[in-house]
C-alpha cells in the first residue's frame, strides 16, 4: 500500500517538473504534453475556439455537442457507461477542458526565464539608464534631430 502512494507521488512530481497536464480518463490517471494538445484543438475540424466555448455557456446544444465531441478526441476520453463504471460524464468532461484552459493560464504566468533567454548585464542597463537621463535633459521645442551616436546639447 505504502509503494503505491509512494510510486504514484514520485510520478506526480516527476510529472510536474515536466510540466505536463495530469487528468483522470474515467478509468487511469493520464498525463499529456499541453501544447501537442493545444495543437489538436485547434486542428479539431469541427470545434472553433473562440465560437463554440462562448455558446455552449450561453445554452446553445449544437456548440455545447461539438465540444463534448472535441473533448472525447482530443483528450483521448469515453462518455460515462454505467454497467462497466468508466468514462466520463458530461459535466466531468466539459470540467476537464475549463480545467485544462485554467492549468494553460497559470502555466503562461508562472513560465519565468529559460536557459536560452538573453542574458542583461549591467552595462546594457547602465547605457540605458544614461539614454534616458539625457534625453530627457534636451530642449523639448529643438527641432533639430542628431543621431543617437553624438552627444546631446542644450540649445539656447
Amino acid at each position: 500500500m505504502f509503494g503505491w502512494f509512494l510510486r504514484r507521488w514520485r510520478r506526480r512530481r516527476f510529472n510536474k517538473r515536466r510540466q505536463l497536464f495530469q487528468y483522470f480518463d474515467g478509468k487511469f490517471e493520464k498525463s499529456i504534453d499541453p501544447l501537442a494538445t493545444v495543437f489538436s484543438i485547434e486542428a479539431d475540424p469541427e470545434f472553433v475556439s473562440s465560437r463554440h466555448p462562448a455558446l455552449a455557456g450561453a445554452g446553445n446544444k449544437d456548440a455545447y455537442d461539438i465540444c463534448q465531441r472535441m473533448i472525447c478526441r482530443v483528450f483521448k476520453v469515453q462518455p460515462y457507461d454505467s454497467k462497466t463504471g468508466y468514462g466520463l460524464t458530461e459535466t466531468e468532461r466539459m470540467d476537464l477542458f475549463v480545467d485544462f484552459d485554467q492549468w494553460l493560464a497559470t502555466q503562461k504566468k508562472s513560465i519565468g526565464p529559460t536557459l536560452n533567454s538573453p542574458v542583461s548585464t549591467e552595462a546594457s542597463t547602465s547605457t540605458t539608464s544614461t539614454e534616458e537621463t539625457t534625453s530627457g535633459t534636451s530642449d523639448s521645442t529643438s527641432t533639430e534631430t542628431e543621431s543617437p551616436s553624438k552627444p546631446q546639447s542644450e540649445s539656447v
